[in-house]
């Protein structure tokens, strides 16, 4: 009969496991601490504030895979050499986020998916790590099994710890009235997802690996997941995707672009499937689990050519893109992977895991990098539309005034919003040097140009390109210039805030009203309105009081382009309120967007100041 294990026993393992695994929980620790710090940050915040405290979560989320297969590396290869790499890993923390500060503000979308490969192939690496060299591929899969089941087994320990420790919390709120901020339910989630379930993993991390090799009985709940669940799944993706294949040839037509997703959904459950039944193959009792593997892959072999053509569609239609990069890499991965597995006696399972931390890895970076040719490819199509338009003199852009078709319109507008949202937006400034409506928008300061919807209707609006009859699919850029003294009494809270794709189905934002009388901004998703918070009170704000009128205004007046400024008074670009005994007056100040059919506008930003004094002591 087991017994409750003692303090001491738990202080001692868990001494153990901050010995052994050194590196990776001091990362742990600090990538907590930094995430707390972020949370605590009052909103809005600078630019460079949140680009640090991102940078600084990014180097140390890769940091923990990473210094933890360095640090299993050690103890499969003891000596200097193990030593050396886990010193040269953790330099490679800091250097990281350096370079990372370095970059542009806000971050480029591909540092993100950069890091995103990386931090698989980190993961890959770990499963592979401490058996380079080892033949045999019975304690691998022991060795991964620890691991997969460990890491569920702690996830559902958090998520219990904190389902009852968020009641805990609530009901000191409820019944004591200590006022239990939303910060501390924010911060409870982060330690038990950043420190509490890296170290239970860590703990249960199997340190003798040659125990692993022993026959071992399967275990029987994994098997019948496997069996009940996710091979009726591979039944089903088969189905479907030989329909279509049918459909293709009766047709004669070219595969649907979207045909990638559903193809890579079912190499992922096969393949996981095949991997979790690997141990029983060679048992009489489960030989179906043999004649499984053999059979998916074959079957799957077929399918690649339609891949191949969906792809290759999608890339001849609108060029390389990160995604499409992806998935032309992981179809000639399949294909080799098929024909490997598809013989009575595969390849080792090892070969999984090693050959997609390469590839993670090798697609991160390089002229032969998903973000070299990408870029190139969109770069190319964007410059050779512009120089067919007449627009590129000597390498630079000229306005030419012309209208185009709509459609033509927003597909250049992609591009150039794709370029500026995912990569360094130097080479478009490069190109737009002499173009005067563009310099607004050139890079500086704390308020870079906002990359989200309006980007390629302002660039194409400075080159005088019009789309479509009338105003639809035009960009504004209304610089209001109130008329008036903007009044801010004694004790007021002033501070100023940005809200970014305010589409009608993209984002609200929620105003909660901290002690104090200062705000703070929480995206929270949908219509473009906001909500006052205070205890149980809440209010609507809906913008498009004040906004519509001056955006209508604007585009009947032909003020429509890269940006435009409008005199307004005071009482024609505020809104008051008046919330949990405060004064609240927002002052509109910057407005961006595009026209629609119709009267119909679409806002992409809102900028504006917000006043908060004491109810008694006066307007603001």
């Amino acid at each position: 009969m087991s017994r409750f294990p003692s303090l001491h026993e738990i202080g001692g393992n868990l001494a153990a496991t901050a010995r052994r695994f050194a590196p990776v929980v001091a990362a742990a620790l600090c990538g907590t601490a930094c995430s707390m710090a972020w949370v605590a940050q009052r909103s809005p915040e600078p630019a460079t504030v949140a680009a640090g405290f991102s940078s600084a979560m990014m180097a140390l989320a890769l940091a923990v895979p990473m210094l933890f297969g360095l640090c299993l590396y050690r103890e499969r290869f003891p000596g200097i050499g193990g030593n050396v790499l886990l010193a040269i890993g953790a330099g490679l923390v800091p250097a990281y986020f350096a370079a990372l500060r370095s970059m542009q503000v806000p971050l480029p979308m591909m540092h993100v998916q950069r890091f995103v490969m990386l931090w698989a192939g980190a993961h890959f690496g770990v499963a592979v790590i401490p058996y380079v060299a080892r033949p045999g591929s019975l304690g691998f899969w022991r060795f991964n099994e620890r691991l997969f089941l460990r890491f569920l087994l702690g996830a559902l320990y958090a998520g219990v710890l904190y389902a009852g420790l968020a009641l805990a919390l609530l009901s000191l709120d409820k019944l004591l009235n200590l006022d239990i901020s939303g910060k501390a339910y924010a911060d409870l989630a982060i330690f038990l997802a950043g420190t509490f379930h890296p170290i239970f993993f860590l703990a249960g991390v199997p340190g003798n690996l040659g125990a692993l090799e022993g026959e071992a009985p399967h275990p029987a709940g994994l098997r019948r997941f496997v069996q009940f669940v996710l091979l009726p799944l591979v039944g089903v993706y088969l189905g479907i995707l030989y329909l279509y294949a049918a459909k293709i040839a009766a047709t004669c037509r070219l595969p649907n672009g979207w045909l990638a997703r559903p193809v890579l959904i079912l190499a992922v459950i096969g393949i996981l499937s095949a991997l979790l039944l690997e141990p029983v193959e060679r048992s009489p009792e489960f030989r179906w689990a043999a004649a499984f593997r053999r059979w998916f892959y074959r079957l799957l072999l077929p399918l690649m050519p339609l891949l191949f053509l969906s792809i290759g569609r999608r890339i001849h239609d609108y060029g390389v893109t990160e995604g499409r990069y992806l998935a032309a890499v992981l179809a000639v991965w399949l294909t080799v992977m098929a024909c490997l597995f598809s013989r009575a006696r595969g390849a080792s399972i090892k070969v999984i895991p090693s050959s997609l931390a390469i590839l993670s890895v090798l697609m991160a970076f390089g002229p032969w990098g998903a973000f070299s040719i990408s870029y190139r490819s969109q770069w190319s199509r964007l410059a050779a539309e512009l120089d067919q338009m007449g627009i590129i003199k000597q390498g630079r852009a000229v306005p030419q005034p012309q209208k185009i078709e709509l459609q033509k319109r927003q597909h250049l507008a992609s591009m150039v919003n794709y370029l500026l949202k995912v990569h360094d937006r130097a080479a478009v400034d490069s190109l737009m040097e002499k173009v005067p409506a563009w310099q607004p928008y050139r890079r500086g300061g704390e308020i870079p140009y906002p990359y989200a919807l309006g980007a390629g209707d302002a660039f194409l609006s400075a080159l005088q390109i019009e789309g479509g009859t009338g105003s639809v699919g035009r960009y504004f850029h209304i610089a209001l210039a109130p008329t008036g003294v903007i009044s801010t009494p004694a004790g007021a809270q002033v501070s100023y805030h940005s809200i970014s794709r305010l589409t009608p189905e993209a984002r609200k934002a929620a105003f909660t009203l901290l002690p104090g009388g200062s705000l703070r901004i929480d995206p929270t998703g949908g219509p473009a309105k906001m909500r006052l918070i205070d205890g149980a009170e809440r209010q609507w704000i809906d913008w498009a009081v004040v906004i519509d009128p001056l955006a209508s205004e604007a585009v009947k007046t032909g003020a429509v382009g890269a940006a435009s400024t409008i005199s307004r008074g005071l009482d024609q670009l505020t809104l008051q309120r008046t919330i949990g005994g405060h004064a609240v007056k927002f002052v509109v100040t910057d407005v961006q967007g595009v026209t629609g059919e119709g009267a119909q506008i679409t806002l992409n930003q809102i900028q504006f100041l917000a006043i908060v004094t004491a109810a008694g002591e006066g307007p603001p």
